[in-house]
Parts: C-alpha cells; structure tokens; sequence
C-alpha cells in the first residue's frame, strides 16, 4: 500500500510539472499563433526612415544636445567630443581648450530662453553635419555635429567656415596630364579647391581662368555650371601655365551653396592651349 501511494505521488508530481510546462510553453509561444495579427501589425510599424524623416528627427535631438554642449558647467563631457581636427588646426590640448573657447564666447551658461536653432545639414550619403546656431553675449555663434554614423559623433566649433566632409585626394589622369584635387575650405555660399596640375607630357598647358565661363563645376543632378569666384596660382591669379615636368599648386573657389558642396562631380576646364596652337579642353569626373 505505501508503495502505491508513493507511485500515486510520483505520478501527480510530474502530472504537475508538464503541466507547468505546458503553461509556459502557451504563455511563450500563443502571442505567435492567436496573436499572429498583433506580430503582423507591429511589424508594420517599422518602418524605414526615408533620408528626409532621419535628418528631421536626429535634427531635433541634436538641439537639446547642443544646449549640453556649449554649457560651461558641462564641459567635462564635452571635452571627449572635440574633434580632432579641429584641435591641431587651433593648437588645442585637454589642458588649453576650455580657455579657448571661453576667450573666443564659444560656451556659455544655457537657461530655458536660451535659443538653439538649425543652421543647415549637409551630407555626402554616409557622414552628415548638422550645423547650429546659438547666442553668447548677444553674439551668433556656431557649433557642427559630425555624424560618422547613428548617434556616434564630433563636435567642432569652427566659425569662420564647414568642417570636411569628404577629404578624400581625387587622381585624374588625363592623358599626360594628372590632376590631384581636395577640398581646403567649406563656407555656407562658396567651397575652395586645391588642386595641384603635374605635366608629364612634352607640351605647354596654358588653363585660362580669366573668364569665368572657362572654369566651371558640376554638381550631380543638377544642370548648372557653378562659375569659378577666384582663383590663386601661386601669387598669380591670372593664367595657369602647366610647363612639361612641372607641378603647378592651384586654388580654385567656386559659388556652391553649402547643401550641394558634397554633390561636385566635375570640375571644366573648357579653354586650355597647348605650345603647338591646339585649343583642347579637360573634364575632372570627381566621382
């Protein structure tokens, strides 16, 4: 008899566990099965950001960010966002730079009326700059976030011009000439260019950039020719003459809107002479 009861035990006592088991499997999977329609509607719900809602939202966020970042009293985690290349431009170390930057009224002491607002966003597909604007001592300043990607960023405090984007060198070899051309400086209407000329042929190159419609860039998706502002050669900044075996330093500025700077896909050169009379022109393709 106390075998059976024991056995009875037994058996109730597993009957207790599947069954135990049994409810959780239910509580787990059931949402999966009688709830399939909730999985379908929440999957639904994600959706893709297209690059316009991504630049509003991240926009706004980056507002209430800002407020930390030039607030004096906050300055300890702003310190580790700096960009790197905006401290050897300055000279800048941890030791120096909150000086810096109090001298020149780059930080301030944010309240709630103090105003923050977007400047511009500017993007080559992969990284973007969300520029801002804000007051110290009733003085505009400005502050760039730089995305490298989702919510992993630098700060830079430039004021007189855009932190780069893209400073990757591009080569064009064009026949025996090679060009090597990078960004210098980002400003909101204009975007200046090096560009360095290396004359590996036996003929004189003369570029003439006195007319404005002889230089010009191309910006993708777009049909305009953006005019050539100014150009420096050295001290000259008349004609470019390329000699065979020379290399030739040029600095070219051109009217781009900010927004579009990271779009240049041509840089026309549509008016060059060589030593023996031959009119010829040169397309750089950028991209």
């Amino acid at each position: 008899m106390v075998e059976d009861k024991e056995k009875k035990y037994i058996y109730i006592a597993f009957g207790l566990i599947i069954l135990i088991l049994l409810i959780v499997i239910i509580l787990i999977w059931s949402p999966m099965f009688n709830g399939s329609k909730s999985i379908s509607k929440k999957l639904t719900t994600i959706k893709l950001s297209t690059t316009e809602e991504y630049e509003n939202i991240k926009k706004e966020e980056y507002k209430y960010v800002v407020k930390q970042l030039v607030n004096k009293e906050n300055f300890e985690n702003t310190i580790d966002l700096i960009d790197n290349e905006y401290m050897k431009k300055n000279n800048l170390n941890s030791k120096n730079i909150y000086n810096y930057l109090v001298d020149n009224n780059l930080l301030t002491n944010i309240s709630n009326t103090s105003i923050v607002y977007n400047k511009s966003i500017k993007s080559d597909g992969k990284k973007y700059i969300y520029t801002y604007s804000y007051q110290v001592n009733n003085e505009e300043k400005l502050i760039h976030i730089i995305e490298n990607y989702y919510n992993d960023y630098t700060i830079s405090f430039d004021q007189e011009n855009y932190p780069i984007i893209n400073d990757k060198e591009n080569i064009i070899n064009i026949g025996n000439i090679q060009f090597k051309s990078s960004v210098v400086n980002s400003y909101s209407e204009s975007i200046l260019l090096k560009i360095n000329i290396i004359n590996n042929d036996t003929e004189q190159f003369v570029f003439d950039v006195n007319s404005l419609n002889s230089v010009y860039a191309k910006v993708k998706g777009d049909n305009i020719k953006y005019n050539l502002s100014s150009v420096v050669v050295g001290n000259e900044t008349s004609s470019i003459v390329s000699l065979p075996g020379s290399t030739v330093e040029v600095y070219l500025n051109f009217k781009i809107p900010l927004e579009k700077q990271c779009y240049i896909d041509e840089i026309c050169f549509s008016d060059i002479k060589k030593s023996n009379g031959e009119s010829v022109s040169m397309n750089l393709l950028l991209n």
